[in-house]
């Protein structure tokens, strides 16, 4: 993409960012398919620019729609605590090199001035990946200006908080219609979450499934007791 210059980077830009609006941005599109959509444009554009601001232009208008999606953050959590669909918002609760939320580097969709295609290309990808130079497997993932895929569908909104609440609801409603009690499952996404969006935020939830656990070991004991 160096070797193209400017003039191809703004053409790129302008294309794909017409073709995420044409196809993503409008009624007849479920707001899960345009997140995973979303999803696989971020992985994509990080290999042609690691720098993050060829991926800003394009998905600008997919954030911003997204953001008035009224689903768009259940459905995110949704995805994310889907252990049996095993999709890639799980996958990424689940990276060992993840780091909370706080500490993750937001992709700076929230700049007082909106993204344009005024930016010069970034080195090319052979060059920043050591082959030109040498120095392969010495570049660190650390230049990458944008941050996780987590903390970026985060940062649609800027705020944890209306992922958590939204959390904490869903799990009130799989505790209540849980019947046999087993909160084994819910008990392993919430340690996971809880290195995600922190121990604080998610400590009304832990008290739910405690209370899910007592009632369990209360209604053992008067079984046992009546029998």
């Amino acid at each position: 993409l160096d070797r193209t210059g400017r003039i191809f980077y703004e053409k790129l830009a302008f294309e794909w960012r017409q073709a995420l609006v044409q196809r993503l941005i409008h009624p007849g599109a479920q707001t899960s398919q345009i997140i995973d959509v979303y999803i696989n444009t971020i992985k994509v554009l990080r290999e042609m620019d690691p720098s993050g601001e060829l991926l800003q232009v394009v998905t600008q208008p997919v954030r911003d729609y997204l953001r008035g999606r009224e689903d768009c953050v259940r459905c995110i959590i949704t995805s994310l605590t889907d252990e049996e669909g095993g999709g890639d918002l799980y996958e990424e609760l689940k990276r060992q090199d993840a780091k909370p939320l706080e500490e993750a580097q937001l992709d700076e969709e929230d700049e007082e001035e909106p993204p344009t295609f005024d930016w010069q290309p970034p080195p090319s990808i052979l060059q920043r990946r050591g082959v030109i130079t040498g120095q392969v497997g010495k570049v660190s993932s650390s230049s990458r200006r944008a941050g996780d895929i987590l903390s970026m569908l985060v940062g649609i909104y800027g705020s944890k908080e209306l992922f958590v609440n939204e959390y904490r609801i869903m799990l009130a409603d799989k505790l209540l219609s849980n019947l046999e009690y087993n909160t084994d499952a819910e008990v392993h996404k919430l340690e996971l979450l809880k290195l995600r969006f922190g121990e604080s935020s998610l400590r009304s939830c832990e008290v739910m499934v405690k209370d899910i656990d007592d009632s369990k070991r209360i209604h053992t004991n008067i079984r046992s007791t009546l029998e």
